[in-house]
């Protein structure tokens, strides 16, 4: 949609108008400039979609749910928001240079209490995701504190859908992306990347392909 609506860069087709007509017929430049700063205020050239959809009176947005990407890649190649300059000049050793990722606010979530009925332990990826969003400032009601001082989140009231990409030509990676999205962890280096995803995958495939079936319920028809 950003890129349907953008405007348009340079010089608009009305301004060139507006100045070759200025040439042609020896208008005042004092006229000129006021016509172009009309043009360049009140109006902007848009997509062929927009002005059918304004023209129309469709919405140009509307959802009835969130939708949510998973990035299933190994850590290394996916990518990240990196931070700004002043704080990559006061970076300290060992911190990444990159904001926090879903992944990070994951491994940070609560742990499991006595008082509470949530199985935080237990709680994959994809259930996080699809469940709870992360919040930015505690002022909101019934927000739930991330460890390490990580952020918020604040449980949803209808469950997300969650969209991720599976190299099912590449048996490894494939393996990789379900384990990342359906087996719990707090370190993802070292209780996903650091093992045999095939062999992890395969000690957990109950486990795995019942999470699954809740986010895939088509997959065997596909």
């Amino acid at each position: 949609l950003d890129y349907c609506t953008k405007n348009e860069g340079g010089p608009t087709a009305l301004m060139k108008n507006i100045n070759e007509e200025a040439i042609r017929s020896g208008e005042e430049p004092k006229e000129t400039m006021r016509k172009l700063a009309k043009a360049c205020d009140k109006g902007r050239e848009v997509s062929v979609q927009e002005s059918v959809y304004r023209t129309l009176g469709l919405p140009l947005t509307k959802f009835s749910c969130k939708v949510k990407f998973i990035n299933s890649n190994h850590p290394e190649r996916r990518e990240g928001l990196l931070k700004s300059k002043s704080e990559l000049e006061n970076l300290p050793e060992n911190e990444s240079i990159f904001h926090n990722s879903l992944h990070n606010y994951y491994e940070a979530r609560p742990v499991n209490d006595p008082d509470d009925e949530t199985d935080w332990d237990g709680m994959c990826l994809a259930d996080f995701t699809a469940n709870y969003d992360i919040v930015y400032g505690g002022g909101r009601k019934n927000v739930i504190p991330l460890q390490n001082k990580k952020g918020f989140i604040v449980k949803r009231g209808k469950e997300a859908v969650i969209r991720y990409f599976l190299k099912l030509e590449k048996d490894e990676e494939h393996h990789r992306a379900v384990c990342v999205l359906f087996l719990p962890f707090r370190n993802e280096m070292q209780e996903i990347h650091s093992h045999d995803v095939e062999a992890l995958y395969l000690e957990n495939i109950d486990v795995i392909e019942e999470r699954r079936q809740h986010y895939e319920k088509n997959r065997n028809i596909v």
